[in-house]
């Protein structure tokens, strides 16, 4: 809950900017993992209050984004602050009452914002943690999670077919050449495999490939001692202190301690072996493994990224259109499944276009002419979704909702079918201007893209 409103912290502190879009996703992406951790049956006052928190959280993001073009500096600072003593107050996790001064704030911010501050403060001083402001959470049930990676627009299963078929294939090469200790190169090809994209991947091969050579040196010094006993014991217990502290700073610097560490473990599980023979199989296997998972990204996930984005930004495109037709149709309980859909293609959207910018291929700058569309997606989305909850009104008619639904939907098969096809507006015009100026700049960025 402190990352949900620190990010909370920099979305409101980016209205305005040039990284408003970027804060506004990196607050929907802390909600999601909140509520992943959240999502799961308790009576404890203090899961609830967190409960509690993380949902007046969304509901505060879904306000700001619904008021974000109105919003003034001084009402900006006091959100900030407020939301800073919440943050602080949930990582001290004392008794001390977080004070609101309501009457200061009222002059300097608008009332539903003014609203939602009120009910956080009353629940960080334990004054709402009634069950009944709780939203009912919809659980997704296992089977729902793993389907979903199934359909044609999903990028988990040809990134998962693909990432198994490369450390199959680093597998047989390890075991057909009769290396000493073969499943080290899947091991290692699985490794650097983690990478976010092809860049990532040959980085994170480098930075495992040296870490492992300079530590299977300080291993080998070690072995030198023969440690045991209780030298052994505490010996295993430091590198395995410095592992997990320093594997999130620096992947280098980990794997001088986790090669070390292995090899003590390998050499205690099987003496009489020279230590030069676990040494050299522990850095030759590690060497070999990188370089087949660089050589599979480059040859097979090199443009994979590439090609999902207008996939996906074509399929958030739709899902936003069927939203707009059940707000339109006053139907909540289908809303609210649409509403999900649209968040998570919204999330996965973004994934798959950060994931494009560090890979390798003749077309890099398309990805560049795909960042205002996504931009002007991603707010469009939000502000609907805002609007769905009954947070905010679009202000349109029933004929200005079907044009809406139409135009999301001419857009959609425009940039999945990548047809050279000009988009014809609906004849009547949304008379909201903050919908129009999206509407108008992501149908710009959809025609200039080839």
């Amino acid at each position: 809950m402190v990352k949900v409103y620190t990010q909370m912290e920099e979305f409101v502190k980016a209205i305005g900017t040039s990284h408003f879009h970027n804060a506004q996703h990196l607050v929907v992406v802390a909600l999601s993992q909140a509520d992943s951790i959240l999502n799961r049956q308790s009576n404890s006052s203090d899961y609830n209050k967190l409960l509690l928190l993380q949902q007046r959280a969304n509901n505060l993001f879904l306000t700001l984004t619904a008021l974000s073009h109105n919003q003034h500096q001084r009402e900006m600072e006091t959100c900030i602050k407020q939301l800073g003593e919440i943050k602080r107050a949930i990582l001290r996790n004392t008794k001390t009452n977080v004070v609101l001064n309501q009457e200061n704030n009222r002059q300097h911010i608008s009332p539903n914002i003014h609203k939602e501050l009120v009910v956080m403060i009353d629940i960080i001083n334990n004054k709402s943690l009634s069950l009944s402001l709780l939203t009912p959470m919809q659980e997704q049930s296992v089977w729902h999670t793993l389907l979903s990676g199934f359909n044609r627009h999903s990028l988990v299963l040809p990134n998962a077919i693909l990432y198994g078929v490369t450390v199959c294939i680093a597998a047989l090469i390890s075991y057909t050449i009769g290396m000493e200790r073969p499943y080290w190169v899947p091991v290692s090809c699985a490794a650097v495999m983690l990478g976010a994209n092809t860049t990532f991947t040959i980085h994170r091969a480098i930075q495992r490939s040296l870490g492992t050579l300079v530590g299977t040196i300080i291993g080998g010094i070690i072995l030198t001692f023969a440690p045991s006993g209780i030298a052994l014991f505490f010996l295993i217990g430091i590198l395995q202190f410095f592992v997990e502290n320093v594997i999130v700073r620096n992947y280098v610097y980990a794997n001088m301690f986790i090669a070390p560490l292995v090899l003590i473990i390998v050499e205690t599980l099987n003496p009489g072996n020279s230590i030069s023979y676990f040494v050299s199989a522990r850095a030759l296997d590690t060497v070999i493994g990188s370089i087949i998972g660089v050589v599979g990204v480059l040859i097979l996930w090199r443009d994979l990224s590439h090609r999902y984005v207008p996939k996906s930004l074509g399929k958030t495109l739709y899902n936003m259109s069927e939203l707009i037709n059940e707000m339109n149709g006053k139907n909540r309980k289908v809303a609210k499944d649409v509403e999900q859909k649209v968040v998570t293609n919204l999330i996965n959207l973004r994934t798959v276009y950060d994931r494009t910018l560090g890979d390798f291929y003749r077309k890099q700058t398309n990805a560049d002419f795909y960042w205002p569309a996504i931009m002007h997606t991603q707010h469009l989305g939000y502000l609907f979704i805002t609007c769905s909850r009954g947070k905010h009104s679009l202000g349109i008619t029933d004929k200005e909702f079907e044009n809406l639904s139409e135009l999301l939907q001419l857009m959609a098969r425009k940039v999945t079918e990548n047809n050279s096809s000009v988009i014809v507006p609906p004849t009547e015009q949304i008379t909201s201007e903050e919908i129009n100026t999206d509407l108008n700049e992501l149908q710009r960025a959809i025609m200039l893209h080839k």
